[in-house]
């Protein structure tokens, strides 16, 4: 049976103070390298933020022109309307004035026709 190996002794390093040292240095820079980019990231980040503000001005500036443009032409197009109606309110008036001088024209024509089958009816009469 083979013989049992003595367990190695752990490695010790011939100044830790140092080796700590450089380790504690390197995560230094590491962090310091994070922290810049996350700055620099807020940085990009702020500035996109302005840029969208500058856009999303202008967009309601144009919405708000617009609209009140619209406005403006709603407007007249009602005023228009409304001018409209009020000429065609006397048209009403002149459609009965039509209708009452029909009147006396068509019972005089009914008349004539009345007359005119009655002079039929007794020359027909007259014939037989």
């Amino acid at each position: 049976m083979p013989r049992p190996r003595s367990p190695e002794p752990p490695f010790c390093p011939a100044e830790p103070e140092v080796t700590a040292a450089d380790k504690v240095a390197s995560v230094g820079r590491a962090v310091r390298r994070e922290v810049n980019a996350l700055g620099d990231g807020l940085e990009r980040a702020l500035s996109r933020a302005g840029e969208l503000e500058v856009m999303i001005h202008n967009e309601v500036t144009a919405l708000e022109r617009t609209y009140s443009d619209n406005e403006s032409r709603m407007r007249a197009l009602i005023a228009e309307l409304a001018s409209q109606r009020k000429a065609c309110s006397p048209i009403p008036s002149a459609c009965e004035a039509i209708t009452e001088s029909h009147t006396g024209p068509v019972f005089d024509l009914d008349m004539i026709s009345q007359r005119i089958s009655g002079t039929i009816v007794e020359s027909g009469g007259n014939l037989t």
